[in-house]
């Protein structure tokens, strides 16, 4: 199946972050570019996994913080976390969630 770039929605989800979002209601996870400029927070339980495009971060996770930069890929478990810095990540999620600004 095959999810042209002209048909996604780009969006801010807040201050520091900036999605293009890949999603089809035919598939049980998307994929998201997620451009992060300062602190995003993730409160999803979902299934999270990230690559690192390029930049450098940190990503925290309880008590756990990793640093990641470009060719990195970080699985986030379903644990809410924080991803800091100034990066450009693919973003793969399962389940998907219904209204792609509460993907991540």
């Amino acid at each position: 199946m095959r999810v042209r770039q002209r048909d996604t929605e780009t969006f801010e989800l807040d201050n520091t972050s900036v999605v293009k979002h890949f999603l089809s209601k035919d598939i049980p996870f998307s994929i998201s570019l997620l451009s992060v400029s300062g602190t995003h927070e993730n409160t999803s339980v979902a299934e999270i996994g990230y690559y690192v495009l390029e930049g450098n971060g940190i990503i925290k996770k309880d008590i756990e913080i990793t640093e990641v930069e470009e060719g990195d890929a970080f699985y986030a478990k379903k644990k809410p976390h924080t991803v800091e810095g100034d990066m450009e990540l693919v973003v793969v999620r399962t389940p998907p969630a219904e209204d792609p600004k509460d993907e991540l």
